[in-house]
């Protein structure tokens, strides 16, 4: 899978169908819009195409793996077992925190 932060939305009626992760050039979009009416029997022109750019993310060093959470820097990955956050849940630090896209630097992962 590719690493990005932009995706592609493929929608008919408002409802999305696909999410293709990574830039596309407009004739894959066309293609993906070709397979998607054959699949689905709609037409070609109900097929929305949102574009999704700068995507936060959330963490550098914590990953998913088949074990958890883990942070995928260091040597022998044991799973995340706890989260703890600075801020008091629920406080006007904390909602502004969520709200600009900082909560990550408040939050201390514990193995």
């Amino acid at each position: 899978m590719r690493s990005s932060n932009k995706k592609v939305l493929f929608k008919i009626n408002d409802e999305v169908v696909l999410i293709e992760d990574g830039d596309l050039y407009l004739n894959q979009i066309d293609e993906i819009k070709w397979k998607i009416v054959e699949e689905c029997e709609c037409r070609f022109d109900d097929i929305e195409v949102d574009i999704l750019d700068n995507l936060i993310v959330l963490s550098d060093e914590v990953d998913v793996s088949d074990i958890g959470l883990v942070f995928w820097k260091a040597y022998y990955p044991q799973a995340i077992q706890g989260v703890e956050c600075d801020l008091v849940e629920g406080s006007d630090e904390y909602l502004d925190a969520m709200n600009n896209g900082s909560l990550i630097d408040y939050l201390h992962f514990f193995v």
